[in-house]
């Protein structure tokens, strides 16, 4: 025992690599087990190899587009890597050297006539600007095209090409046409910065979001839709403001009066028909502001000042817990970071849209705070954003309370060493991992509310999170096994559900996850399988792997990969794309794609 919590430890942990992704397809199957060395091997699942291949550098990066894996060699990005395009449907590989594969258009399968990488700028020219490197399918031949700011997306089968260029006065341009040959378009717009692309449902760009100013005042900078298909401009916000006001709960600081918009991309979030963004003001300082609106007093409210000369921070909007009937959408919480510049304490700025209420939340310097609602959304935690299940970073601990039309308040549940943090899907309960200067990990939990907070334990602990849907389920990786608890419960249980998990753990429903287990350190591998959180029944994919990363897939009627979302998908499918590297070199070595149906199920 710890304190008041149970010491959870048990033997050292081998560090999880990557964060866990949700998968929502009940898959499932029996299979063969894998043997390795080179006797013939009988892998799960339909296993088939891709591509021979035995390096120790290969990683698995991301998956841009149906059907698709990029994968890079040769050592950390940017100065070493390598960069590969990998096809699952036959296994060509396409050698991006070190320029990353852009997008694929996003209506293609992995036969699209073009494929697009990007080569970032070296410190010369345009500090923004990228060099495009369109890639003809079929013949291999490369075209680049110099100064571009942003593109809506790789050419299709026409090769148009939709993009916004550096002309060599330095203006932005919007230019359109055969990437071969393209032509700039007249608009009646200086255009300063680009925010965002629109697409319609199949995927044809329809408009791009800009920061620019108009002919008759071209210092003065808006926020701009440009239709795509008839060039007209829309405004969306104004250089100047119609009128302004100071929102409820702000404090009052700078001049209100504002010519331009200002900030990047980051720094304005639509909320539907309004936004919040920052403007420059007379004085030089920036504010934050909430609106334009149709209707209502003012058009604009300002939230806070920043002063001149100092950072102007970048919102976070809250995102919403699981609930025990799926994600509720609420309206937006959007929070920002003050560091107590010029002698002011450290806050953390909250919009409530809802209530039109600006609340000012003690905070510490230089923390990174983000928030999750409570499913019911009435209360939200602000706590350090975790991407991996290998926390980075920690932080104070709030809680807002708030309900329609009322007060919000906000409460310091803890000063500091924060990890993460959430709200059970059943909405009672709560649960905190904080990692003091010294010693353990220390796991809290507590109502929604807040109250009743109380230590549950110690230990080397990863990846925790509330299962869902269901009540206050707790799962973790405790010295590298795979556990879960219930916090309903009046004594801590812990139900093992795998030992020395590794990479990554995809939830699939009915209580089946896809993960590696048994790790080995000595041999730098494990199995990789099918694991019944519930039950512990485990059903083997492949030995000897040492990486895998899942991807739902969409089927087409010929059985190609497709976007899930489109009307071409007709069924759809996990693709556990997975490495082999034994411990001793073996023709069974390399990238390995294994298909899991709903037919499995059967």
């Amino acid at each position: 025992m710890t304190g008041s919590g149970q010491d959870l430890s048990r033997s050292p942990q081998r560090a999880s690599r990557r964060a866990a992704l949700a998968v929502g397809l009940p898959l499932l199957a029996l299979c063969a087990a894998a043997c390795g060395g080179n006797r013939p091997v009988s892998r799960g699942y339909a296993s088939r190899q891709l591509l021979p291949i035995r390096d120790s550098t290969l990683y698995f990066d991301s998956t841009p587009g149906p059907g698709t894996v990029i994968f890079q060699t040769g050592g950390l990005a940017p100065v070493d890597a390598n960069y590969w395009l990998l096809n699952l449907s036959t296994g060509a590989v396409q050698d991006f050297g070190a320029m990353y594969p852009g997008a694929p258009t996003p209506a293609t399968t992995p036969t699209q006539p073009y494929v697009c990488k990007l080569e970032l700028p070296d410190g010369g020219g345009t500090s923004n600007a990228i060099t495009l490197g369109i890639v003809d399918s079929a013949t291999g031949v490369e075209t680049d095209i110099a100064n571009v700011i942003s593109y809506a997306q790789c050419p299709g089968a026409d090769g148009t090409l939709t993009a916004f260029v550096v002309d060599a006065a330095g203006e932005i341009l919007l230019s359109v046409g055969p990437f071969t040959d393209l032509q700039p378009v007249p608009l009646a717009l200086a255009v300063a910065e680009v925010y965002y692309w629109q697409f319609d449902p199949s995927n044809d760009v329809l408009a791009a979001g800009v920061l620019g100013g108009l002919p008759s005042a071209p210092a003065q900078l808006g926020f701009y839709s440009i239709d795509l298909g008839s060039y007209a401009i829309t405004t969306k916000i104004p250089p100047v403001p119609a009128s302004v006001a100071w929102a409820s709960g702000a404090t009052p600081a700078g001049s209100l009066q504002s010519t331009s918009v200002t900030g990047s991309e980051l720094s304005i979030v639509s909320l539907g028909d309004h936004y919040v963004y920052p403007r420059v003001m007379s004085d030089g300082g920036t504010t934050m502001f909430a609106g334009p609106y149709a209707s209502g007093a003012v058009s604009e409210l300002a939230l806070f000042n920043v002063p001149a000369g100092e950072a102007v921070p970048t919102p976070e909007e809250a995102v919403t817990s699981v609930s025990a009937t799926g994600v509720i959408q609420y309206p937006s919480l959007v929070s920002w970071q003050l560091d107590g510049g010029s002698g002011a304490a450290s806050e953390l700025m909250i919009w409530d849209d809802a209530n039109s209420q600006v609340v000012a939340c003690p905070s510490a310097p230089q923390a990174y705070l983000a928030g999750i609602r409570s499913p019911d959304g009435t209360e939200a935690l602000f706590v350090t954003p975790q991407q991996t299940a290998s926390y980075q970073g920690s932080g104070p601990l709030l809680l807002l309370a708030s309900a329609p039309g009322g007060s919000d308040r906000c409460t310091s549940l803890a000063s500091a060493n924060v990890v993460t943090a959430d709200f059970s899907p059943d909405g009672t309960s709560m649960f905190w991992l904080a990692q003091p200067p010294t010693g353990e990990p220390q796991l809290w939990a507590a109502a929604s509310d807040g109250s009743g907070a109380r230590m549950i334990g110690t230990g080397v602990l990863q990846y925790v999170h509330f299962l869902a849907p269901g009540g206050a389920q707790l799962e973790m990786i405790l010295d590298g096994d795979l556990v879960w608890l219930d916090l309903h419960d009046s004594t801590v249980t812990l139900h093992y559900v795998a030992e020395q998990v590794f990479d990554e753990i995809y939830d699939i429903r009915g209580g089946w996850l896809i993960a590696g287990y048994d790790y080995s350190s000595q041999d730098t591998n494990g199995t990789l399988g099918l694991v019944n959180r519930m039950t512990g029944e485990k059903r083997p994919i492949s030995l000897e792997v040492a990486q895998f990363t899942v991807l739902a897939e969409g089927i087409s009627s010929d059985g190609g990969f497709v976007d899930r979302g489109s009307d071409a998908s007709v069924s759809s499918e996990l693709s556990v794309v997975y490495q082999v590297h034994g411990r001793n070199p073996s023709t069974q070595d390399g990238i390995w794609l294994a298909t899991i149906t709903a037919a499995d199920l059967q």
